[in-house]
């Protein structure tokens, strides 16, 4: 830990693009929530303002927009307000926040200490969009700025550590958090959505989006259903890949047993009553979806794709097929679907498994890495 001169709480800016309901942006919620305000004064910068989780960001915790477009122009306005504010950390998000984060280092006036977090594994991308090229590139090109660089398990630090340019003492491992009392809460305040049909209720939640695999779950699915597996399956989430996953399941024959109800604020009760929950993504950095499933006592299906879901189910606390897969993925489902006992031991693994993850332990190591590189 640093000894730092001054006095008061550590100014520590949050730095994340939007609000939207990701994984990421929640993780960030919690932090927010939860750092000690004894040591901390916590801040939070987004590119654009609004989004399903603004309502969620303590009141406590000023909200900065710098809603021009172009890294130069965010650059500037993160540096404003790095100046204004008398920040000493800025800690930043996903792969734009952290550019914008590093790009502002560059010939600041101040001494801030800079972290930037790792949030998807990306040798899961079998092609990856231009733009996310481009901006691995430039935290590449900027990683001798940054004080640490953060990755959620230690599958992907060991394996992108060196791609982001990230070595030696530089890089930390800290994952996401769960709180299993406050999820119970939250899954009691309202019934759960109808799953489309009778039979088992499977659930998966996430963005609509490539990244989720949704199209190779309903292929398994379709499969299982074909080989007599009476399941209903409700996914939870929005995104842009909406229409095109619609037209699929028209098109495997699922229009009565697959529903896609959109984004839910509390997708809790919905998960607390799912009999499974599924992970079908071509890559993640941790999966939050997958450690809340554990924490509420889900039995769980999940794609070991890089990277989070081999660390979460260790031990067998779920059930791990290859990713990309359809026909294993369905296998999967039918065996653990038509095996009550099976699923009830899971179950009990799961809830042992998620308690490694409480968010005590790990804002605790939140605090004492922004403490550690916080400018004395």
């Amino acid at each position: 830990m640093s000894a730092r001169s001054s006095p008061g709480p550590l100014h520590v800016l949050y730095l994340v693009p939007s609000l939207a309901a990701g994984g990421a942006e929640r993780v960030v919620i919690e932090h927010l929530r939860r750092l000690p305000r004894d040591r901390f004064a916590p801040e939070l910068l987004v590119f654009r303002a609004g989004g399903p989780l603004r309502g969620e960001v303590p009141p406590d915790v000023p909200v900065h927009e710098v809603s021009r477009r172009g890294l130069l122009a965010r650059r500037r306005g993160l540096r404003a307000i790095v100046k204004a504010r008398g920040i000493d950390v800025v800690s930043s998000h996903l792969a734009h926040g952290n550019v914008v984060n590093l790009a502002e280092s560059v010939g600041s006036p101040r001494r801030v200490a800079r972290v930037t977090t790792v949030h998807a594994d990306r040798r899961g991308i079998d092609r990856p969009p231009l733009a996310s090229r481009y901006f691995m590139l430039l935290q590449r090109a900027l990683a001798r700025r940054a004080d640490r660089v953060v990755f959620l398990c230690p599958e992907t630090a060991d394996a992108m550590a060196a791609a982001y340019g990230a070595r030696g003492g530089k890089v930390a491992v800290i994952p996401n958090g769960v709180d299993p009392v406050e999820l119970e809460a939250r899954a009691a305040i309202e019934p759960p959505p109808p799953w489309p049909s009778p039979g088992l209720r499977v659930l998966a939640a996430g963005r609509l989006a490539r990244q989720k695999g949704f199209d190779l779950l309903l292929r398994a699915f379709a499969i299982a259903r074909g080989k007599g597996l009476d399941a209903s399956l409700l996914v939870l989430g929005e995104g842009e890949e909406r229409a095109a996953l619609e037209r699929l399941r028209d098109e495997l024959g699922l229009g009565g047993v697959a529903a896609f109800p959109g984004h839910r604020a509390n997708p809790y009760p919905a998960m607390r009553h799912a009999d499974l929950v599924v992970l079908s993504s071509r890559y993640e950095g941790f999966s939050l979806v997958l450690l809340e499933a554990l924490a509420l006592g889900r039995p769980t299906v999940a794609a070991a794709c890089p990277a989070g879901p081999r660390d979460l189910l260790e031990g067998g606390a779920g059930v791990l097929v290859p990713p990309g897969d359809p026909h294993a993925f369905a296998a999967a489902l039918l065996e653990t679907g038509r095996d009550p006992v099976r699923r009830a031991e899971l179950s009990r693994r799961a809830t042992g498994r998620a308690a490694d993850y409480g968010w005590p332990a790990v804002v605790g190591r939140v605090a004492e890495l922004l403490e550690a590189v916080a400018p004395p």
